[in-house]
């Protein structure tokens, strides 16, 4: 009984050390840092000199370690340079893309940028203008929504634009000052309703109505 522990312990010690030196010699062979000879395997930089016949001691050890991988850690820091970089154009060539969003009424479904977007409440026609969830175009011209149920009050934030609505109130707030808004927004179907052409000018986008097929495209 004795014998097969020790055996087992030795066996599992065996496989320890061979997955040890499995992970030594793949770091090698990534930094590159072995060649083959007629005696076997030859560490580039070598742990010890060749004229060394003393032992490899954890310090040696370490340092051929720290030298191996040096090269892969460089190359690591420059590949994520890279990848930053070209994070940065895709963001600037995006911000110059013409965004477009096209709604039809009664629907609930809109394109946006050509992809299928679900809406919880259809964009509705009010005294010929067009009402629209009040989040669904927020987010999709890039403004931050906040809503304060206490003054039943939608604001918009982008940039140094600030849009404040009222249910039920004909006017805005815009940067602090007071203008009309002709036809106020609404709750439906638990939803508030803004109207669609107001927000989407302030915000700098255009839109373009088409009657025949009671589509409304918006692009910014």
């Amino acid at each position: 009984m004795d014998s097969e522990k020790a055996r087992y312990k030795s066996l599992a010690r065996a496989k320890k050390i061979i997955a040890f030196i499995g992970v030594i010699l793949i770091i090698a062979i990534i930094a590159g840092s072995f060649s083959l000879t007629e005696t076997g395997i030859r560490l580039t930089p070598s742990p010890v000199s060749a004229s060394d016949e003393v032992l490899m001691t954890r310090y040696h050890f370490d340092q051929w370690v720290t030298k191996a991988v040096a090269p892969i850690e460089e190359k690591i820091k420059q590949k994520e340079a890279e990848i930053a970089w070209l994070k940065a154009e895709i963001a600037a060539i995006k911000r110059v893309l013409i965004n477009e969003i096209i709604l039809k009424l009664d629907e609930t479904q809109a394109l946006v940028d050509g992809t299928v977007m679900a809406l919880d409440v259809p964009p509705l026609l009010i005294d010929d203008r067009t009402f629209v969830p009040v989040r669904f175009i927020g987010e999709n011209l890039g403004a931050q929504v906040q809503w304060s149920p206490e003054l039943r009050r939608v604001t918009y934030l982008k940039g140094s634009l600030t849009i404040q609505l009222f249910v039920d109130q004909a006017h805005a707030v815009v940067n602090n000052e007071i203008v009309d808004l002709g036809t106020p927004p609404i709750i439906l179907e638990g939803r508030t309703m803004v109207p669609l052409r107001f927000v989407a000018e302030l915000m700098g986008a255009s839109v373009a109505w088409d009657g025949t097929i009671r589509e409304i495209m918006i692009r910014v």
